[in-house]
């Protein structure tokens, strides 16, 4: 099964009218419109079950809301490269980069267990492990995932490719930080739906 990952950071709508479009910001500014705009939201949320949502999830997330159009509204995200579907060979993770949202605050604990990010001088707003923590800080520093998971042995483990799937997931959804596409990439092989 694949996991969807959300690629891009919303700016929000693009006019004071109730139906005017929404707008997130990649390599470029995209306008979506409303069944975009929820698939796209419902993709970066918070994940169903504490694990990554796969394509099914996503439609019976978006059919309990009532998002009309789900399948178009997300073969045009995927097309427009604002969701990735991930792969067992990481082809995905070769596609996007990590980009943070808050500042390490390093260790906050003796032993070394619990990290922290936030804003300088104030109470972090969130808390990670070490493995959590190091995938964070060091994500930024590489052209992609896919390059910074090589780099850390992210991948190496019996779940591979899945395992950098579900850590990237994970700080998507607590918001600490958002993909974005790195041009000059094709996600043009995609998982099985899942």
């Amino acid at each position: 099964m694949s996991t969807v990952l959300a690629v891009g950071l919303a700016i929000g709508h693009t006019g004071a009218q109730p139906k005017s479009p929404y707008s997130v910001a990649d390599t470029d500014i995209h306008l979506l419109g409303e069944p975009q705009w929820q698939v796209w939201v419902l993709a970066g949320g918070p994940r169903p079950q504490d694990r990554s949502w796969s394509r099914a999830d996503l439609a019976r997330e978006a059919a309990a809301h009532g998002v009309a159009g789900f399948d178009a509204a997300y073969e045009d995200l995927l097309a427009r490269r604002l969701l990735v579907e991930t792969d067992p060979a990481g082809t995905w993770a070769r596609t996007v980069r990590f980009h943070p949202l808050l500042n390490g605050l390093g260790k906050l604990d003796a032993d070394g267990t619990e990290y922290g990010l936030g804003l300088l001088g104030e109470t972090p707003l969130v808390h990670l492990d070490r493995d959590a923590y190091d995938a964070w800080q060091w994500l930024p520093f590489t052209p992609t995932v896919g390059a910074a998971a090589e780099t850390l042995k992210l991948a190496s483990g019996p779940d591979g490719w899945a395992a950098v799937a579900e850590r990237v997931s994970g700080l998507l959804a607590m918001d600490v930080g958002y993909l974005i596409s790195v041009p000059g990439t094709t996600g043009e092989q995609r998982g099985s739906p899942g």
